[in-house]
């Protein structure tokens, strides 16, 4: 049986652990600290006589606090974004891209919509979105 879209955001969360980055599975009431969200963009769904099979778009937004500078914020993105290191959330996605099992395979296509936004309340952050693929 496939993956469900629960069940692909719970094994992203177990499996792509970053020291400083909180990843969730669903939106918060609060965001607080650096964090990622993986959310559905779109879905592609093939079935044939015995087979079926489904891609789903997902967009990982990550958000970096500012509160430090903007400069150390960018260093911390671009450490998540890059495509190597310590906290290089694609070489994560790499190691295990299957997510421990649950889905057939991954791909991370790259990233896009780099730069600051506010809150309402005027906190500052930096934003980036990851576009992802998770075949079922």
């Amino acid at each position: 049986m496939a993956a469900t879209i629960s069940e692909i955001r719970e094994a992203f969360e177990a499996v792509i652990s970053v020291t400083g980055l909180r990843v969730l599975g669903t939106w918060p009431d609060t965001v607080v600290g650096d964090c990622c969200v993986l959310v559905p963009v779109s879905g592609d769904f093939h079935f044939t006589f015995d087979t079926k099979a489904a891609i789903h778009h997902m967009a990982l937004t990550v958000l970096v606090t500012v509160g430090a500078g903007l400069d150390k914020a960018q260093d911390r993105m671009d450490g998540y974004l890059s495509t190597d290191g310590a906290t290089s959330i694609q070489q994560r996605l790499v190691t295990n891209h299957t997510l421990g099992g649950v889905i057939d395979d991954s791909l991370v296509h790259g990233y896009s919509a780099y730069g600051t936004v506010k809150t309402e309340s005027g906190a500052e952050w930096l934003s980036a979105r990851m576009e992802l693929e998770f075949w079922v």
